[in-house]
């Protein structure tokens, strides 16, 4: 990985270790020092320069740089559970699939003390696998309520290793990924439901089709908090439902 550590930014703390957690630590975080609070963690799979630790309040009370790597579901009762053992100027960074709910999340409930920053990379370790690096790989962001400096230079390491970084709103990301993201997923767990797979006599078409399934490896969890948790995906799902039986009328 290129670039210079996060500068000011010494001690970051994750919360969870699932798919993603790991991604995070093992290529966003490659080569900086990070310490991981997960109740279902197992060390001996992971690298000396990582450092799990037994608490929540040890992570947070320790850490200058807090990202939740949860399931959007668990985002609040994770901020709520953190608030007691938060230090003044601590940066709080969201990496959820959504954008408006955990920006709605840290500025209801975190003190104006807290630096809030929103970021969704567009991209999982599936992507990153078929690519083998990080560099070009899109991510989000967006300041909810962080100082400029600490803001630009969390962007500035995102732009060192590599990564595309576009800032816009949550409700603008949301409208976009509600058409793109989850409409995405939707078609291959339809797919994945109904046992399609690539045939012998596949069109090109069909056949990038299936290829792009490899890349949308996200577990139903992710899906369904999508659904719930964006407003507009909601909508995308009715509309999508709609459309078949229109089609089928024709």
């Amino acid at each position: 990985m290129s670039g210079t550590p996060l500068l000011s930014i010494k001690k970051i703390g994750v919360i969870g270790y699932g798919m993603f957690g790991k991604f995070l630590c093992n290529e966003l975080l490659k080569g900086l020092k990070v310490t991981v609070y997960s109740p279902h963690f197992r060390k001996a799979q992971t690298e000396a320069r990582i450092n799990f630790v037994k608490t929540l309040k040890e992570l947070v009370k320790n850490a200058d740089l807090i990202i939740p790597a949860v399931p959007i579901s668990k985002f609040e009762e994770v901020i709520r559970k953190m608030l007691p053992y938060l230090k003044e100027n601590s940066i709080v960074m969201d990496v959820c699939s959504v954008k408006s709910y955990p920006v709605q999340i840290m500025q209801k409930l975190l003190p104006k003390s807290i630096q809030k920053i929103a970021t969704h990379p567009m991209f999982g370790p599936s992507a990153f696998n078929m690519k083998g690096k990080v560099s070009g790989l899109p991510v989000v962001m967006y300041n909810a309520g962080c100082k400029e400096e600490i803001y630009m230079e969390v962007k500035k390491y995102f732009a060192e290793i590599g990564l595309q970084v576009t800032e816009i709103s949550p409700s603008e990301h949301d409208i976009l990924a509600a058409r793109s993201q989850f409409f995405s997923q939707l078609i291959r767990k339809s797919a994945q439901m109904q046992d399609i797979r690539p045939t012998f006599i596949d069109t090109p078409g069909a056949s990038a089709l299936f290829e792009s399934f490899n890349l949308m490896n996200i577990s139903d969890e992710l899906l369904i908090d999508m659904s719930n948790y964006n407003i507009y995906a909601k909508k995308v799902l009715e509309d999508t439902i709609q459309s078949l039986i229109e089609i089928r009328a024709l």
